[in-house]
């Protein structure tokens, strides 16, 4: 796998399963989709816990619903569960 750089990724290295480090970002698995909530306009990087790039989007201030396939990933360093 590659990431957006084009450098090879083999594994993921550091995952925050605590809690979000950004008070300005937060992120949490629901039925179906992942959900966020951001005070301003990102960028979002949904992985598989494989590495494999699921969606790169662009989300507004506001809250957002991202539908993915029930599963693990890693949203911006933060590991959520969708069921």
């Amino acid at each position: 796998f590659m990431d957006e750089e084009g450098n090879e990724v083999t594994h993921i290295k550091n995952v925050n399963t605590d809690r979000n480090e950004n008070s300005e970002f937060k992120v949490s698995g629901s039925n179906g989709s992942i959900e966020i909530s951001a005070e301003k306009a990102c960028d979002v990087k949904v992985y598989t816990t494989g590495g494999a790039l699921v969606k790169a989007v662009r989300v507004e201030a506001g809250q957002t619903s991202l539908p993915v396939n029930a599963g693990m990933y890693i949203v911006n360093k933060n590991k959520v569960v969708v069921k």
